[in-house]
């Protein structure tokens, strides 16, 4: 297949690659809290205008997430012995998810630093405002649909039927995304919404790589925690002043390294072949735990 050829021609440069986009995040990072110093402080030499800031700062993401887009992360070949089957298509659906994640902030990126000047003078056009709504809302569905597979047992499909699961995470987003249409008075309250859920979403995540089957360093897991609470930050960022765009800009610069950091975590997780281990662990736990509880509480009775 082309995208394995893809893959394979990648691998040898994926540490480079991570490498780069890190640099990139903090490097992006670092000219919007100088910029935002400035202008609190008046005692730095002076940057560009916040309007140019803000510009290079959203390009320098786009190509920070395109770099990671380009990392490979997908799982080592895994032995074909049956009692792998089922974890090993769980980290593949798992994967593919993850991926629709990085490329659905990498358009993102690129639709916020194409329209930028327009949402500086708050002259956004109505579409650009739904397609910049679509790809937030859609890497977030995303990382909720992984932190599913995690969660529950996706494979073989019952109750949590995995078709059945994207089924209702997109009718949940067109819903959401529908009440744009209701005028200007809902695009607050669903960019709050947006944000919020982001937030939820990136903790329960940051809690799955916190399951000792995951081994996730506890540095890690708190710097996750910390970009949970930054996402929900965005809820409040809805100002029209050159103030306001230069913090709705700060918070997503600052964010920016800790999602770099959210990649390397899951990456070495998928590469050491962590997820298909837990995968399979956490899979005989959800097989077995229920009888296993009624068997031990029937023997703490006196």
């Amino acid at each position: 297949m082309i995208f394995d050829k893809i893959k394979a021609k990648l691998e040898p440069w994926s540490t480079i690659l991570e490498v780069i986009a890190g640099i990139i995040s903090v490097i992006g990072a670092g000219y919007s809290s100088y910029t935002f110093l400035f202008e609190h402080s008046r005692n730095l030499p002076k940057p560009p205008s916040i309007e140019v800031v803000g510009q290079t700062v959203l390009i320098l993401q786009a190509v920070s997430v395109a770099f990671l887009i380009g990392t490979p992360c997908w799982p080592p070949p895994i032995s074909k012995d049956t009692r792998f089957e089922n974890a090993r298509i769980a980290s593949n659906q798992f994967c593919w998810s993850w991926l629709v994640i990085w490329v659905a902030l990498f358009f993102l990126y690129v639709d916020l630093s194409i329209n930028w000047h327009a949402i500086y003078s708050d002259n956004l056009n109505s579409a650009w405002g739904v397609s910049l709504d679509f790809f937030s809302l859609l890497s977030t569905a995303c990382l909720f649909l992984c932190y599913l597979i995690l969660a529950f047992q996706t494979v073989p499909p019952k109750d949590n039927g995995w078709h059945r699961i994207i089924f209702s995470v997109l009718v949940a987003g067109v819903a959401i995304l529908a009440t744009e249409y209701f005028g200007p008075a809902t695009e607050k309250v669903l960019d709050t919404l947006i944000a919020f859920l982001g937030g939820v979403v990136i903790a329960l995540f940051a809690g799955r790589l916190e399951s000792k089957l995951m081994n996730s360093p506890r540095w890690i897991v708190i710097a996750l925690y910390s970009y949970a609470v930054l996402q929900m930050a965005y809820t409040g960022l809805h100002g029209h002043s050159p103030d306001d765009k230069l913090t709705f800009i700060l918070v997503a610069s600052l964010a920016l390294p800790l999602k770099v950091l959210l990649f390397y975590e899951v990456r070495r997780i998928v590469r050491t072949r962590g997820l298909t281990y837990y995968m399979l662990e956490y899979g005989k736990f959800v097989t077995e735990a229920p009888n296993s509880r009624t068997s031990i509480l029937k023997e703490l009775e006196p």
